[in-house]
C-alpha cells in the first residue's frame, strides 16, 4: 500500500463519483478516502491510499517521470522537467486542468503558500539526492543478512548452556536428537518469522496486525506484537546485566597483568555499583550499533564481529584440545549413550535447545526478515542461517567440555552436588576462571580472548533485541531512528537498573517470565498465525517472489 500525500478541494470530492475516480485502489480503501474526506469543509492535505497490483490493473495508475506511481499526477519530477502521467490516473488530470473552474474552487493564498511550500521541499529533497520512499533499511547482501541474523540467534546460551546439556543427555545421542529437531520443528518456526517479515516489511506490531482479515483477529495480532515487543525488552534488561559481567571480567585479567589490580579486582566482584556500570556500559555499546541503522550498523558490525567469534572460537578450542584431560571432555561430548535418546528429558531438553539457540519467540527474526530483499530465497538464506547458529553451538562443544575436563584433571571442581556437570553462571564466572589462575601466563590472554568472545556473542544477540521496540517506535510513532533508540534504550536502561537495585527479587523472576512463559508462548502464537491465520496462497505468493516453482520445492511440500 502506498501513501500520497494530495492537496484537494472538498467542494469537488464531496461529489462520490468524482471523488472515486480520483481515489485510486481497492473498494475498501476508496470508501475509506471518500467517506473521510466528506466530513470535512476546508482544502486540506489527506492521505489518499491505492493497491499496486501486477498486471493489466497496474495501468490504473500514473507514473511520473521518475517512476514514481502519483494518482493525481503530483508535480514530483526532477528540477526543469514536466511531469508526465499516463494511465487513468494521467486522463483525470489533465481534463481537470482544462476544465473551467468554479468560484468555490479556486484556491486562496494561504493554502497555495503549503502546495508550493511542500513542492519546493520535495524539489530540495530531490536535489540532494535523498530518497523519497520509505526510510525503513534494508540489508545490502545476503552474506550481511546471514551474519546479522545468526549473531542474533548466537548468544550465551548457546556456549554456556548447549556443551553441558549434551553431556549431560548422552553426549552424541543429544547432538543427534537436536540436529532433528531444529530442522524439523525449529526451523519451520524460524521461516515463519522471516516471511512473516519480509511479507509485510513492517515491524512486530504492524505486522501481525496486518496478516488477519477479521478485526477481532487484527487485534490480536497486534498484542500478539506488543507482548514480543516487551518480551524482548525484558530479555534485554537482564542479559545486559550478564553480558556486563563479561566486559568486566574480559578487561579485568590485561588490567591485573599492568599492574592494576584494584580496578581488575573491582570489576570481576559482585556488588551493585559495578554491576550497574557495566551494564549502562554494555546498553550504550548495543545502541551505539543500532543507531547506525541496519546498513551501517547492524549489518556492518555483523560482518566484523561474527567472523571474528568463530575465529575466536576456533583457536581457543585448538589451544585447549592440546591440554591434558582434554580428550576425556571431547570423548564425554562425543561418544553416544542411546539409552537416554528415549528419554524425555532429553527430547525436552533438545527440542528446548532448538527453539532457544535459533531466537525465536520474540520478533527478532521477523525483524531482520522485514530488512531481506524481496530478491532472496527466504528458505535457502533461513536455512544458511540455522546452519551457522547450530554449527556454532556444537562448535562451542569442543572448547567448553574439553576446558571443564582439564580443570578437573587441574583439580578444580566440576560436578555439582547432585553428580552434574556445573552449568552456566557457575561454569563461567567460577570454574573456568579457577582453570584460567592454574595456567599463569598463558591463562591471562587465554581468559582475555574467552571473555571477549562472549561478550561479542552477547552484543551480537542484544543488538537484535533493542531492534524490535526501536523499529516499532520509528514505524508506528514516527520517530527518528537516534530518537527511538535512545528512548527504547533508556527504558530498557532504566528497568535492568531496577533489577540491579533488586536483585536477589527481580533477576530470577524476569527471566523465568520472559524465557519459560511469554518466549515459547509468543512462539506458538506467531506459528498460528503463520500458518492457520495468513493464507496458503498468499504464503505461496511470497515464496514465488524470487522462486516461480516454489510450490516443487521441497519447503513448500513438507512445512508449511
Amino acid at each position: 500500500v502506498v501513501i500520497v500525500m494530495v492537496t484537494a478541494q472538498i467542494h469537488l470530492l464531496q461529489d462520490e463519483t468524482v471523488c472515486h475516480l480520483f481515489v485510486t485502489g481497492s473498494s475498501v480503501n476508496k470508501s475509506r478516502a471518500c467517506n473521510y474526506l466528506s466530513e470535512y469543509d476546508s482544502i486540506f492535505l489527506f492521505y489518499m491510499y491505492f493497491v499496486w497490483c501486477p498486471g493489466p490493473d497496474l495501468n490504473r495508475h500514473g507514473r511520473n517521470g521518475r517512476g514514481i506511481l502519483s494518482p493525481l499526477c503530483l508535480p514530483i519530477s526532477p528540477p526543469g522537467q514536466k511531469a508526465k502521467c499516463s494511465g487513468r490516473a494521467g486522463y483525470h488530470a489533465e481534463q481537470q486542468s482544462k476544465a473551467p473552474k468554479r468560484p468555490s474552487q479556486q484556491l486562496d493564498s494561504r493554502h497555495t503558500r503549503q502546495i508550493l511550500f511542500l513542492y519546493h521541499r520535495e524539489q530540495r529533497q530531490y536535489s540532494r539526492g535523498r530518497r523519497l520512499a520509505s526510510p525503513r533499511g534494508e540489508f545490502r547482501s545476503r552474506l550481511g543478512f546471514i551474519l546479522a541474523a545468526a549473531g542474533s540467534a548466537v548468544g550465551l546460551g548457546n556456549i554456556w548452556g548447549f556443551p553441558t546439556q549434551a553431556a549431560s543427555n548422552g553426549g552424541a545421542a543429544f547432538l543427534i536428537t537436536y540436529l532433528l529437531l531444529a530442522f524439523v520443528l525449529a526451523y519451520p518456526a524460524l521461516m515463519a518469522e522471516l516471511l512473516i517479515g519480509r511479507h509485510t516489511h513492517r515491524n512486530m506490531v504492524m505486522a501481525l496486525g496486518s496478516l488477519p482479515k477479521r478485526s477481532a483477529l487484527a487485534s490480536l495480532g497486534r498484542l500478539t506484537g506488543i507482548g514480543g515487543l516487551i518480551t524482548a525488552s525484558m530479555i534485554l534488561s537482564f542479559y545486559a546485566i550478564v553480558a556486563g559481567w563479561m566486559l568486566g571480567f574480559a578487561a579485568s585479567y590485561p588490567l591485573s597483568a599492568a599492574g592494576m589490580t584494584a580496578t581488575g579486582d573491582w570489576l570481576v566482584a559482585f556488588g551493585s555499583t559495578r554491576n550497574l556500570t557495566l551494564m549502562l556500559g554494555f546498553i550504550a555499546l548495543t545502541m551505539a550499533v543500532v543507531l547506525g541503522g541496519v546498513e551501517d550498523g547492524i549489518e556492518r558490525w555483523s560482518r566484523r564481529l561474527m567472523p571474528l567469534l568463530i575465529a575466536t572460537l576456533i583457536a581457543l578450542a585448538l589451544y585447549v584440545l592440546t591440554l591434558e584431560g582434554a580428550l576425556t571432555g571431547l570423548a564425554v561430548y562425543l561418544l553416544p549413550d542411546f539409552e537416554k535418546v528415549l528419554s524425555g528429558d532429553l527430547l525436552i531438553d533438545a527440542l528446548g535447545s532448538a527453539f532457544f539457540s535459533l531466537s525465536l519467540g520474540v520478533g527478532t527474526m521477523l525483524i531482520y526478515g522485514s530488512y531481506l530483499s524481496d530478491n532472496e530465497n527466504v528458505p535457502s538464506v533461513g536455512a544458511q542461517v540455522a546452519l551457522v547458529d547450530v554449527g556454532i553451538a556444537v562448535l562451542a562443544g569442543f572448547l567448553i567440555l574439553p576446558a571443564m575436563y582439564v580443570a578437573d584433571a587441574r583439580g578444580v571442581a566440576i560436578f555439582n552436588d547432585a553428580g552434574g556437570l556445573i552449568s552456566e553462571d557457575t561454569l563461567i564466572f567460577s570454574v573456568l576462571p579457577a582453570l584460567f589462575e592454574t595456567m599463569e601466563g598463558a591463562g591471562i590472554w587465554l581468559a582475555t580472548a574467552f571473555f571477549a568472545l562472549m561478550s561479542i556473542a552477547a552484543v551480537t544477540s542484544s543488538i537484535s533485541m533493542l531492534e524490535v521496540p526501536v523499529a516499532y517506535l520509528i514505524e508506528r510513532h514516527q520517530l527518528s531512528r537516534r530518537r527511538a533508540t535512545m528512548l527504547a534504550g533508556g527504558v530498557i536502561a532504566g528497568f535492568s537498573a531496577l533489577i540491579v537495585l533488586n536483585f536477589g527479587t527481580l533477576f530470577g523472576w524476569v527471566i523465568t517470565v520472559s524465557t519459560r512463559y511469554s518466549q515459547p508462548a509468543l512462539g506458538i502464537l506467531i506459528c498460528i498465525f503463520a500458518g492457520w491465520l495468513w493464507q496458503r496462497d498468499s504464503l505461496l505468493q511470497e515464496l514465488k517472489k524470487n522462486d516461480a516453482d516454489a510450490e516443487q520445492r521441497l519447503f513448500w511440500k513438507i512445512w508449511p
